[in-house]
């Protein structure tokens, strides 16, 4: 259990909030990862390769897709890094960041593919994520967001 002292915004006593740390990794893990993404996508556009793909002999490329969908992919992984700092921070609205981010990211893929498979990632995403944020007893992060 980590604790993070906040000021109240009514009184500006300072109100201790629990965090799970089992919450916090998760956190922790997302934002590298989307972190890792930006900078692969990154890569991609400037230089055409999928450099991550080609050092580890994945066929079909992870990261090559075309230039529309690159841009969005890195727009994306810049507000997934907005949202889980909202999380971090105690703010409500970061969730819902995240759940509209992820419905753009069903949308941009469907536009690309044409295909649905895509909604079982995006379903499992935000249910694994609303399960961290509700992990614990005492701990749980969903009610002392603002």
């Amino acid at each position: 259990m980590i604790e993070f002292v906040q000021n109240d915004v009514e009184d500006n006593d300072p109100v201790i909030k629990k965090r799970h740390v089992l919450l916090t990794l998760y956190l922790a893990l997302l934002s590298f990862s989307a972190l890792f993404e930006v900078v692969c996508y990154s890569i991609n556009l400037i230089s055409g390769e999928d450099l991550v793909s080609e050092v580890l002999l994945i066929d079909p490329p992870l990261f090559l897709f075309p230039v529309w969908m690159t841009c969005v992919q890195i727009l994306i992984c810049i507000i997934d890094l907005v949202a889980f700092a909202a999380i971090f921070k105690w703010r409500k609205w970061g969730f819902w960041l995240y759940v509209f981010n992820t419905l753009v990211d069903f949308g941009s893929y469907t536009l690309l593919y044409r295909e649905f498979d895509n909604i079982i990632y995006c379903t499992l995403a935000v249910a694994i994520f609303y399960g961290f944020l509700s992990i614990g007893r005492k701990n749980k992060a969903w009610p002392q967001l603002d």
